[in-house]
């Protein structure tokens, strides 16, 4: 996704399994920020204009989030 307008300073990683690979979850719809909305638009876009004819299905509850955070001054916290 390089050079394709990503907002702020995240990323995204993302893997592709056909639905062979899980068992069935029923649907679920997550309220994402709009960044990450942004970034799986990009990659949706992305991705199915490679692989024509595929459907792409997001499981949220099988997504995790990492969030790193650098603080510009030493905090203490007690």
């Amino acid at each position: 996704m390089h050079g394709r307008e990503v907002p702020g300073n995240i990323g995204m990683s993302v893997s592709v399994l056909t639905m062979g690979f899980w068992p069935t979850y029923p649907p679920v719809t997550a309220i994402l920020p709009p960044e990450f909305c942004r970034l799986q638009e990009i990659f949706t876009s992305f991705y199915l204009s490679k692989h024509t004819g595929r459907k792409l299905q997001w499981q949220y509850t099988l997504d995790h989030c990492l969030l790193k955070g650098w603080l510009k001054e030493k905090v203490i916290i007690t």
